[in-house]
């Protein structure tokens, strides 16, 4: 198994993109001593409450690979639909993966088509109407339902558990329901894993030091990619080929420090407060997404103590190559100079698309086009649009994946999760908690009347906040 994964930085140093946008040598030279205290930091919290790391060795794990995998067949042999119920990365992971590997159009297909493998649902919001339409095409009486939340007791993912187990229930009766249930959940706290025993649903463990925006490497990935026949021992295997190139401090020996240094500098010294990735694969559209959720939750957060604490953190954007050229690209070249840019490559397709001959008599203009594949235009087209951002001086890096598979998104998944660690040791912030999160979920559940002497407290905060919102009546905006 070879993994090939490449990072190129130029685009994003001075020589390439000016002095007042690029970074030089010798920024980086000089974030070298504090990459390695960095460094020293997260080994001394790997030993304690940072496991993400362990996640990536085939060997070690090859048992609970098996067992995940076999749970993986039993539920597609048995079942026509499954559907993810989670919220943030319980669900991001497992759709961006689902998305990388798997058909792109795989829920259309027919059953033989998909080797009898089970269409793929994860729903990653309570809107009422997207929840009960699944219903409409999810027959409950076909459907195993996998529900993930690590703390078991996050209120969306409850609320979508609930509702469904009432739906399957009055479908095949309180006997036969619990076995459309795989609850993915931690193993030694949490409302949930209480339910699930005593009405005795299959569980899979959450590492207790794994978070959820870093744990597509654990049961929170692995079965949903298993249910789809994709290969999660590849996962693995790519995840540690990767980890294997990312030991060391020094920044030219670790590509994924050596992004983050980039991201870290280019904010905090050249103004770029915005994070853009952009996938050149619509197989990697959704990994964006995913990305998304890592890098501003990890790194989105206040330092220090009122009144002298700052807030940090880059603003993560999802663009999508050639979509998003006729839309985005013109403001990144021309607007405000405030954003880098990743590319994501891939070398070689799975596919191939012939533009045909057959029209060059009509439209002789575009005789340069037919008998080429469209993947030649696609490069082209990239490698365009990272010219156009040099030549305003917007600064970009590149990240090329060999092919799509499951070695290679594995590895790339790995990689980020690398980068992202070492970029909030770069801010002086932890990368793995969210109170900003923990705040707007507290107050939810004082609104929805949970009574506790903490939710009391948030309500006399709400009536103030509504008071302060009485201030202008909302305008009509229909005539």
């Amino acid at each position: 198994m070879t993994v090939s994964i490449t990072y190129d930085y130029n685009n994003a140093m001075a020589k390439v993109v000016g002095s007042r946008h690029g970074l030089t040598e010798r920024m980086l030279r000089e974030l070298e001593p504090r990459a390695g205290e960095v460094d020293r930091a997260l080994a001394a919290r790997r030993k304690r409450d940072v496991g993400f790391y362990d996640l990536a060795d085939v060997r070690r794990r090859a048992r609970e690979l098996d067992s995940i995998a076999g749970l993986g067949e039993k539920i597609a042999r048995r079942f026509a639909n499954f559907v993810v119920l989670g919220i943030g990365g319980s669900a991001l992971g497992p759709a961006c993966v689902q998305r990388a590997l798997g058909h792109l159009h795989h829920n259309l297909l027919e059953p033989a088509e998909r080797e009898k493998r089970p269409r793929i649902f994860v729903l990653d919001n309570i809107d009422p109407e997207f929840l009960a339409e699944i219903l409409d095409v999810a027959d409950p009486a076909e459907t195993c339902f996998n529900v993930i939340t690590k703390s078991g007791s996050t209120p969306e993912t409850i609320s979508q558990f609930m509702a469904c187990y009432e739906k399957v229930e009055a479908r095949v009766g309180e006997r036969r329901a619990r076995n459309h249930f795989v609850i993915t959940t931690s193993r030694d706290r949490g409302p949930l894993r209480l339910v699930a025993g005593q009405m005795g649903m299959r569980c899979l463990w959450i590492p207790e030091n794994v978070g959820g925006r870093y744990s597509e490497l654990t049961p929170v990935g692995l079965l949903p990619a298993a249910v789809a026949g994709l290969d999660i021992h590849g996962m693995v295997a790519g995840a540690q080929a990767v980890a294997r190139s990312c030991r060391s401090a020094e920044r030219f020996k670790n590509p994924a420090y050596l992004n983050g240094a980039i991201h870290y500098l280019a904010d905090q010294y050249r103004g770029k407060t915005i994070s853009v990735m952009m996938p050149y694969s619509e197989a990697l559209r959704d990994v964006a997404d995913w990305y998304r959720q890592l890098w501003a939750e990890s790194l989105g957060k206040r330092r220090g103590t009122p009144p002298y604490e700052v807030c940090v953190g880059q603003t993560p954007v999802r663009a999508l190559g050639t979509t998003d050229q006729h839309s985005q690209i013109q403001l990144y070249v021309d607007g405000p100079n405030d954003k880098i840019i990743t590319f994501l490559e891939v070398e070689r397709f799975r596919r191939r698309f012939a533009v045909s001959k057959r029209l060059n008599k009509l439209m002789p203009e575009f005789k340069w086009l037919t008998g080429r594949d469209i993947t030649d235009l696609f490069r082209a087209e990239m490698e365009g649009t990272e010219f156009a951002l040099a030549r305003a001086e917007r600064p970009s890096v590149k990240i090329t994946l060999g092919r799509l598979d499951a070695e290679h998104i594995g590895g790339l998944l790995f990689f980020f999760m690398v980068q992202t660690a070492f970029t909030g040791g770069l801010y002086g912030i932890d990368a793995f908690d969210q109170p900003g999160v923990e705040m707007d979920r507290n107050a939810a559940a004082a609104l929805m009347g949970r009574g506790s002497k903490n939710d009391r407290e948030m309500m006399r905060e709400i009536a103030a906040y509504r008071r302060k919102r009485r201030y202008h009546k909302p305008l009509a905006i229909n005539r």
